[in-house]
């Protein structure tokens, strides 16, 4: 096709476009891409044809007082990560996940509203922070860890959904395992100056390295394939999730749901936490599960492994004992 609009520089003159707005475009197109599997080639060709255009749509500002960012060591974290577009992309759809995660609970209950400005700046405040603390060009602005968060009361077990929602997002950029673990690392180093533990919170039980539980990820990595695995199944119309209405439930629901598996799955791979809920045949006496649905709701699980890139020896260890379920779940059609 033949292009026939205005060259660039007249089509944005006066609009004042700025750097930054140019690469959340940039970041914006390679999410975009991303999210169609296109080959890491093919949008890089792209991204620097469209990067070949800044200088004819990015207008300086008048005042020259913006900061020049230092250059990134291209070894670095950072770079690995993608740089300021991509890194901008994942901090978008992580707070976007993060805000409607009820294991992590936002805004404290409403006690911490954010409108759009308010996302905007607290993106900007992530963006910084991830350079500050993987090598990139821009300087953090904000409040340290421990003065912004006190507080709030933030748990283990909330920060842990925080983590995984960050993993989760990664993962579907499909940033490498070995940058995930790096920047996750960093991530959990902030969790003494964020987390307030409630003076009751349980001591979670020490962790076999070798058990499937470490294997699997360990608690940020569980928690994102449970949340990504109840949301699944409550789309699946062969699960039937709520047996026909019958069993409507609500966000607190869900999220009671999902730290119940949690805790199942920890109890049987030899994670920390102990399992706290109804035996399987009393929760779902009644529910006349058939071994359809079962088989659907198995599969939805495997989906989301595989989505994760759980090897499949771990995938076939978990998946057996949820099999082992069956016996207490499926009421055969009388």
């Amino acid at each position: 096709l033949k292009y026939t609009g205005k060259d660039m520089k007249s089509s944005h003159a006066g609009m004042g476009i700025t750097n930054a707005q140019f690469d959340a475009l940039a970041g914006d197109l390679i999410a975009v891409l991303k999210s169609y599997k296109v080959p890491a080639r093919e949008i890089n060709e792209l991204v620097a044809i469209v990067a070949g255009t800044r200088k004819d749509i990015v207008e300086a500002p008048a005042t020259a007082a913006a900061p020049v960012p230092m250059p990134a060591n291209p070894k670095s974290l950072w770079a690995r990560l993608g740089g300021e577009p991509a890194v901008k992309a994942v901090v978008h759809d992580f707070v976007a996940r993060a805000a409607t995660d009820p294991n992590v609970d936002f805004t404290r209950g409403g006690k911490y509203p954010l409108d759009a400005a308010g996302v905007a700046h607290l993106e900007e405040l992530l963006v910084q922070l991830i350079s500050a603390t993987t090598g990139g060009p821009l300087k953090y602005t904000g409040k340290d860890m421990k003065s912004s968060h006190a507080g709030m009361g933030i748990t283990n077990a909330q920060f842990d959904a925080l983590a995984g929602d960050l993993i989760a997002v990664l993962k579907s950029y499909k940033v490498p395992q070995g940058e995930i673990n790096e920047l996750v690392g960093i991530i959990a180093g902030t969790r003494k100056d964020i987390v307030e533990v409630p003076a009751a919170a349980p001591a979670p039980r020490a962790v076999d390295p070798k058990s499937l539980w470490a294997r699997l990820g360990g608690t940020p990595a569980v928690k994102a394939v449970v949340h990504d695995f109840v949301a699944k199944a409550a789309g699946d119309p062969n699960v039937d999730f709520t047996r026909g209405g019958k069993y409507p439930i609500d966000a607190a629901g869900v999220a009671h749901l999902e730290e119940l598996l949690v805790q199942f799955v920890s109890s049987a791979t030899g994670g920390p936490f102990a399992y706290t809920g109804k035996d399987m045949k009393t929760s779902h006496e009644g529910m006349a599960i058939t071994d359809a649905q079962f088989n659907a709701i198995a599969g939805d699980l495997i989906d989301v492994l595989k989505m994760y890139k759980v090897p499949q020896k771990e995938i076939d260890e978990l998946v057996g004992i949820v099999g082992s379920t069956r016996k207490d779940i499926v009421e055969a059609p009388k």
